[in-house]
């Protein structure tokens, strides 16, 4: 049988799919990879392939994109699919509710997914396989973890080669290892207390390679591809101090590659010397925190700063760097321990800092903290947490002045003038692009001097693995058409990921109108008066219920529909009844009687169902004969489209999974049974060229969408003076930015 592993990005090879893959190679079975961001039609590639199982391996805060990637290949193949990695093993719970592939396989997945891809081939019963939950008629069968595997060396070398295929991965003159697995501390933000939660009973929780096998797979990967340093992955490196004595003497002899990796800041001494001997040139510290109070009471790290400063000297004489990995935002944190991190960074001696906020996962120790104190919800779960590297999830009244802080402590850390007399003023600006440039080049800099990385080699690896935009393509058929579905995808994602979008770079349409009036009256005289009589209206998607209250206003009896719990919240008490949340996004949970609305409206919505042609049958039963059916979706034929090409603002995943024409949209609307009355391309206050134009700046300078830059009053009116003569050009000539159709249900 053919496996086929589906991964996101090229940001890093993983070293478990590579493993993954050796093992089932090892069983007879042949395995492939697929990066999104390079491959532009993903169902065209699907079909040369042709595996027997699918397999996904998902981080979470990625998880939501490569759902519905997963959810999409499931329904138009009809593949097997499997779902593992991190997300798989702590939310199983949450990835069976949502149903969008066949397994999930949980844990140290090597055995597991062999004997899955096994009985598949054989087509035996796949319901009792140990770490595989199992999604069958009945429901899902959910099979208990199995034993931790301890004998690492008895686990084939990874198959590297995988990734090789592509350039930019296999010339990157640095590549990661792991010599073992897990970590023996308890820190309350990590998932390692997660996993010990998990493999409770299971056995030994920290597991080393071999020092031969590391060996050999170093030497191993050094003969296929460019390998000038090594960075080991571990949690923690080398807890066995005799493991690491006779590392020291074999590896600077046998592999001679300079190497960093991952220590905690109570490495004893001679660890250090140790280290130093075998050759390695840098290592990053879980420093976390500056307030020895947030450490001991929050994180479980009970080490002083003096004896952290203790132990970056010692490294200092050895002259190896060091980096330190720093939270922001973290639960109890006040914004005087925010700057108590910086000083200490500076006084400590670190030679980098990386940083970011703490993201505040469902299930972890800290997290429950945060819900205990109150600081977050006591029914916090996994579909309220918005993963957001860039903003505080606490000590949100301090929001602007951390994230200033995280821009410029580099800077900070280096220049002692700068940290003690500007850095508490300049803190207090409103974050603006030029902060975002210096901490953009900060990070870009410090990775660069700590992995003394390759020029040519690193350009071509940053540009491949995180170039701002990527298009690919889903082609799938249904009884009457085989559409192109464009799925846009872009490293970094809006905040939403809900059915209507609510940034700065997607235009609500309900949300204009409340706002100008001649819109309402266009739409009234397009939309409402259409029907002929003033009867029942379902807004489909109705979030903030704008629309909905306008149409009420007129003398309609509304309902609405939409999956945002919060937006329904904020809708007007005496409306709020009329509208029902669909917790698993399918119309049919609203249990509508047949031939009961005289008018159903979808403003930007079908761009966001996967299944648009059974959302469009689901409205066919509860629209009465003649009943009106009104939609709006992005052109993806427009003359804004054509110009911005994958910068345009309209392609948008998570939330956009289709890209329609008029081409593709009426045939379908056709197909489905409904008569065409009416399509306009009108769009008189859109201004999404704005964000179409600020994306595309981005591409290529990467000042950030949401800058100051393109927030101003000077940016809007230039991109006014030069886009909207050719939106105005676009709407009159049938190449407007928007499609708009009335039509009506034929039964």
């Amino acid at each position: 049988m053919k496996v086929l592993f589906i991964q996101r990005n090229g940001l890093e090879e993983s070293l478990g799919v590579a493993s993954l893959a050796a093992s089932l190679e090892r069983a007879g079975h042949d395995t492939d990879l697929i990066l999104l961001s390079h491959c532009r039609d993903l169902m065209s590639e699907l079909e040369k392939m042709r595996p027997g199982l699918i397999g996904f391996s998902v981080i979470t805060g990625a998880h939501a994109e490569i759902t519905e990637v997963a959810r999409s290949v499931k329904r138009y193949t009809g593949i097997p699919t499997v779902m593992g990695g991190p997300h798989a093993t702590y939310y199983a719970k949450e990835i069976s509710d949502d149903n969008s592939v066949d397994y999930i396989c949980r844990g140290e997945s090597e055995g597991a997914l062999v004997e899955l891809a096994d009985r598949l081939s054989k087509e035996e019963d796949t319901t009792h396989i140990e770490n595989i939950w199992s999604n069958t008629p009945g429901g899902w069968v959910k099979n208990e973890l199995r034993p931790i595997i301890h004998d690492l060396d008895s686990l084939p070398m990874p198959k590297r080669d995988l990734y090789y295929k592509y350039r930019f991965l296999r010339d990157m003159p640095m590549k990661r290892f792991i010599a073992g697995m897990w970590c023996p501390h308890i820190c309350t933000y990590c998932h390692n207390t997660m996993l010990m939660r998990e493999y409770r009973g299971k056995g030994r929780f920290v597991r080393l390679k071999s020092v031969s096998r590391v060996i050999d797979e170093v030497l191993s990967v050094k003969k296929r591809s460019v390998l000038k340093r090594i960075h080991f992955s571990d949690d923690l490196f080398a807890s066995d101090i005799s493991w690491l004595r006779e590392f020291s003497e074999r590896f600077p002899e046998e592999a001679k590659i300079p190497f960093s990796c991952n220590l905690c800041l109570d490495c004893p001494p001679e660890a250090v010397e140790l280290l130093a001997r075998s050759g390695c040139v840098g290592v990053a510290f879980g420093f976390e925190a500056g307030s020895e109070r947030i450490r001991k009471e929050y994180l479980k790290k009970f080490w002083t700063n003096e004896q952290a400063r203790s132990t970056v000297e010692l490294f200092r004489r050895h002259r190896i760097k060091t980096a330190a990995n720093t939270m922001f935002a973290l639960p109890g944190e006040t914004l005087e321990d925010a700057f108590s991190s910086v000083e200490w960074n500076a006084r400590i001696g670190f030679d980098f800092s990386r940083v970011g906020v703490f993201q505040p996962f469902p299930n972890l120790e800290l997290t429950g903290i945060a819900k205990r104190e109150g600081l977050l919800p006591a029914d916090f779960s996994l579909k309220d947490f918005k993963p957001h590297t860039a903003r505080p999830a606490f000590n949100k009244e301090h929001g602007d002045e951390i994230i200033n802080i995280i821009n410029l402590i580099y800077p900070a850390m280096k220049i002692p003038f700068f940290r003690k007399s500007m850095l508490r003023r300049l803190v207090k600006i409103r974050p603006n692009v030029l902060f975002d440039l210096v901490g953009g080049f900060s990070t870009m800099l410090q990775n660069y001097l700590f992995f003394d990385m390759r020029p040519l080699a690193s350009w071509r690896y940053f540009r491949n693995a995180m170039g701002s935009v990527r298009v690919f393509f889903f082609s799938y058929w249904s009884n009457h058409e085989r559409p192109v579905i464009r799925v846009y995808r872009r490293e970094k994602l809006p905040e939403s990921g809900r059915l209507e979008g609510r940034g700065p770079a997607c235009w609500s349409i309900s949300r204009q109108m409340t706002r100008r009036r001649r819109l309402n009256r266009f739409y009234e005289r397009t939309i409402l008066d259409a029907a002929g009589i003033r009867g029942r209206l379902l807004d489909i998607g109705c979030s903030y219920g704008n629309f909905v209250l306008y149409a009420r206003e007129k003398g309609w009896e509304i309902a609405g529909v939409d999956i945002d719990r919060d937006a329904v919240k904020q809708i007007p008490d005496e409306v709020r009844s009329s509208i029902k949340v669909l917790d698993n996004g399918r119309l049919e949970e609203a249990a509508f009687k047949e031939d009961s609305f005289d008018v159903v409206t979808l403003w930007h919505v079908l761009e966001h169902i996967s299944d648009s042609s059974g959302l469009l049958d689901a409205i066919k039963k509860i629209l009465k004969t003649d009943g009106v059916l009104a939609l709006q979706v992005p052109n993806g034929d427009s003359i804004e489209a054509g110009i911005f090409g994958p910068a345009w603002v309209h392609l948008d995943p998570p939330r956009h999974m289709h890209l329609f024409s008029p081409g593709t949209l009426i045939p379908l609307l056709k197909n489905k049974g409904f008569a065409v009355r009416r399509v306009s391309h009108f769009a008189p206050l859109d201004k999404s060229y704005r964000g179409s134009l600020a994306r595309f700046l981005n591409r290529k300078t990467r000042i950030p969408e949401d800058s100051y830059l393109f927030n101003n009053i000077l940016y809007k009116m230039l991109a006014d003076a030069v886009f909207s003569p050719l939106s105005l050009l676009g709407s009159i000539c049938g190449k407007g930015t928007f499609i708009t159709v009335v039509c009506t249900n034929e039964k």
